[in-house]
């Protein structure tokens, strides 16, 4: 009897514990092979993918990219791919949220109460570096950089694009250490678990568009020309409830209206006719730092005066260009990938592999697995507690098989006292 209750009491640690048992569960269901995206899944989650590592994505220089030929007239007229932009955003750019949703139901908001901390003004830049080309692109957050903190994440965390598909990346505390989440869905995926990761990399999309155009509101990248030296048009874009839909109003008019010694422009002034509200903007550019070999600004200083009724007020944002390397990178034909940007540290090993999610075209998400998929039930779950939940749930079941006994017993004599 002891013998029996001791193997499956094994039995029970084992299963917590995750070790297979030779003779289990039946294998996960394989990887499926009518989506070309799943190609691009099964080279993820090769060890060699994996243990990549690399700090920046960046490739040397292309002779068909001259860099010390790009300056603000070139740059924001032909857009160029990026092999590589470091850049700073204004950290009052980043406010904390007046509601976020409640745990226990979704659909419910709570109102946040701001600190006097959250109120102060906030000083520095939140740092990112990314990389854009034609069917490709990655936005990397900076954790080590100072300033990262207010963007509510404690580690490096990246948003992107494959040639088959969006993906996210970022890091998770679990029982067993902090580990790497992927998550990946198909770009023409509209099923509603996708949308979380396609607005995500959506979102550094934007990002990237904006510094690129150095924080010209609303330009659309690729469509600005210059009528004459110091005159520019181009397109604009933003939510139609500030832009209406009259598209031909849905325009930048811009000039030049300040340069200095080097004839290099200082101070550029433009109107967004669409917008509902009357704003004037006025962008400042700084030389003080080179940006790569360009000839590009470092400091850009955003000020933006709206008018309401009689009243005028006054906005002013400081963004930065760190480094710039224009041209097209030697990519593989996944293009820029996850594995890329995972940490080079000891949450990187084989005991930590990063976990992979996969959210098909009919909206069923499955944990990715060198052996196969496993299907993730529909309930609201987050990554980071798929593995505590699981662990928790079988460790009570265990507590509560092995104290049945001494209940029993307890019982069992509390009766016979009687």
């Amino acid at each position: 009897m002891i013998n029996i209750r001791r193997k499956i009491f094994i039995l029970l640690v084992v299963w917590v514990l995750g070790i297979p048992i030779v003779k289990g569960d039946p294998p996960p269901t394989p990887l499926p092979t009518n989506s070309t995206a799943l190609d691009f899944v099964a080279t993820l989650i090769k060890s060699a993918a994996l243990q990549t590592n690399t700090s920046s994505a960046s490739q040397t220089s292309s002779t068909n990219y001259i860099q010390e030929n790009y300056d603000v007239r070139r740059f924001l007229e032909e857009a160029p791919p990026l092999r590589k932009i470091v850049y700073g955003n204004d950290a009052n750019t980043y406010h904390r949220a007046d509601y976020i949703s409640d745990k226990d139901d979704p659909k419910k908001m709570i109102k946040i109460e701001k600190t006097a901390e959250d109120l102060k003004p906030r000083t520095g830049f939140v740092y990112y570096e990314a990389a854009l080309q034609l069917t490709t692109f990655y936005n990397l957050l900076l954790a080590e950089m100072p300033g990262s903190q207010y963007s509510g994440k404690k580690r490096r965390s990246a948003a992107g694009c494959s040639t088959e598909v969006y993906w996210t990346l970022n890091y998770s505390e679990t029982p067993r250490g902090v580990i790497p989440i992927i998550v990946i869905s198909e770009k023409d995926n509209n099923s509603k678990n996708s949308k979380s990761v396609s607005a995500a990399a959506e979102e550094g999309l934007s990002q990237i568009d904006y510094a690129r155009s150095l924080w010209i509101n609303g330009l659309v990248p690729g469509t600005l020309r210059w009528v004459d030296e110091d005159h520019f048009e181009a397109k604009a874009d933003g939510p139609v409830e500030d832009n209406g839909t009259d598209e031909s109003k849905k325009v930048i008019l811009g000039e030049i209206t300040e340069k200095d010694s080097l004839g290099r422009p200082v101070k550029i002034n433009f109107t967004i006719p669409a917008l509902k509200l009357n704003v004037k903007f006025q962008h400042t550019f700084l030389y003080s730092s080179p940006v790569g070999k360009t000839k590009l600004p470092n400091i850009i200083i955003c000020k933006s005066d709206v008018t309401f009724k009689e009243n005028v007020s006054t906005e002013i944002y400081t963004n930065t260009l760190v480094d710039i390397d224009i041209g097209i990178s030697d990519l593989g034909p996944e293009g820029y990938v996850p594995g890329m940007f995972l940490e080079s540290n000891e949450t990187n090993n084989a005991a930590l592999k990063p976990m992979v999610m996969f959210t098909s075209k009919d909206g069923s998400r499955y944990m990715v697995e060198e052996s196969g998929l496993s299907k993730i039930p529909d309930n609201p779950i987050t990554p980071d507690k798929l593995q505590t939940r699981s662990f928790s749930w079988k460790l009570l079941l265990v507590c509560a098989l092995l104290l049945a006994p001494i209940f029993w017993k307890f019982k069992f004599l509390m009766m016979k006292n009687k």
